[in-house]
């Protein structure tokens, strides 16, 4: 999905960004769509040579307790590609549900043709993380919803309907939102009520991706979800919306009572809607408590550049993060051009003399 390229983490940080049984509470926006951008952008640890010799090896490997080793195995798997396909669908058949849920990620992520019969098998194992990583794997497929007889369309809105848990529910609505099919509008609609915020922020995103008139005002509609996860996942998928309908809301969404809501609005501002509505919002948000939001209100200002920010954004020159103090200093160079650096005292004598 657009712009949602997660931040690089290691470590147990990176655990927010994998499907298992206990991530329910760490989604922010969806885990499972983080976690197939994470692996496309990250790097291995395993040479070429030793990813042809070992693929079996690195398969029975995936049942390892260590998660950063199984991160590794994972991705060595996926570089290798092709060659490794046959082997992975084997895999698929393995006692321990921890190799299987490895395979099924490594096998969407390859997104060769021949797993998707075995991935279709794979939705109805018994281990909730193997049908999730299923459903993903297959939304990662493409031209998938176009194969002839799959019927993989059908397969996935019943998984979105039907499935106990809410974490497979939710991979469902993401695959559905990769295939932007025209028949997964009306399950995802229907997604927007699930009793699990999860599932409702995954529907919101998969709308997003849908050309659909409908869109624009289900996700404003969202945005008033009681869940800050949908909310911020509403804001986001608006933002990308580009539509002139999001303005007034994003703004609103800038006084949410979540930070994560409020970073949203900015950020969409920031990296998607310029609107001269916002400037006097953005400005109000140089002064949240949320370093986040402060950082994408002054980008969001930045592309604006609008002569009102100038004065505000002198001031937070003053702000106790550097970073900020920084991209408020390159801001101040795109509305002015000119270039004080970080020297507010020299900023705020030319603002002086421009206002005499």
């Amino acid at each position: 999905m657009r712009g949602l390229n997660p931040p690089f983490y290691t470590g147990k940080q990176r655990k927010n960004f994998f499907i298992n049984k206990q991530t329910i509470r760490t989604l922010k926006i969806t885990s499972i769509l983080f976690v197939i951008s994470f692996f496309c952008l990250s790097s291995t640890v395993y040479s070429q040579n030793d990813k042809v010799k070992d693929v079996e090896k690195l398969i029975q490997d995936l049942k390892s307790k260590d998660f950063d080793v199984r991160l590794d195995i994972t991705l060595a798997l996926i570089e290798i590609g092709k060659p490794a396909v046959e082997p992975l669908i084997s895999a698929l058949k393995d006692e321990n549900p921890d190799i299987r849920s490895g395979v099924a990620n490594a096998l969407g992520n390859i997104g060769d043709s021949l797993a998707v019969e075995p991935l279709i098998t794979a939705l109805n194992d018994e281990d909730s993380s193997v049908r999730a990583y299923a459903a993903v794997a297959l939304g990662k497929i493409e031209n998938i919803g176009k194969m002839k007889d799959s019927g993989i369309v059908e397969l996935l809105i019943a998984v979105l309907k039907k499935d106990k848990n809410s974490i497979v529910r939710g991979s469902a609505a993401f695959a559905l939102g990769e295939i932007k099919d025209s028949r997964v509008v009306e399950p995802l609609i229907t997604a927007l009520k699930d009793e699990s915020s999860n599932v409702r922020a995954s529907a919101v995103l998969a709308l997003s991706e849908i050309k659909d008139s409908r869109v624009v005002g289900l996700l404003i509609t969202a945005m008033r979800d009681e869940s800050s996860d949908v909310r911020s996942s509403a804001t986001m998928a608006l933002g990308f919306t580009k539509d002139i309908r999001a303005v007034e809301p994003l703004i609103t969404a800038l006084k949410d009572k979540s930070s994560d809501v409020r970073r949203s609005a900015a950020l969409a501002f920031a990296a998607s809607i310029g609107d001269n509505r916002a400037v006097e919002p953005l400005i109000t948000a140089l002064r949240d408590e949320d370093f986040m939001v402060r950082g994408f209100a002054v980008a969001a200002l930045a592309k604006i550049k609008d002569i009102r920010a100038v004065e505000p954004l002198i001031a937070i020159m003053k702000d106790e993060d550097g970073k900020i103090r920084r991209i408020a200093a390159q801001a101040l160079v795109a509305i002015t051009e000119q270039s004080f650096g970080e020297d507010y005292e020299a900023w705020s004598k030319w603002w002086q003399k421009q206002n005499k």
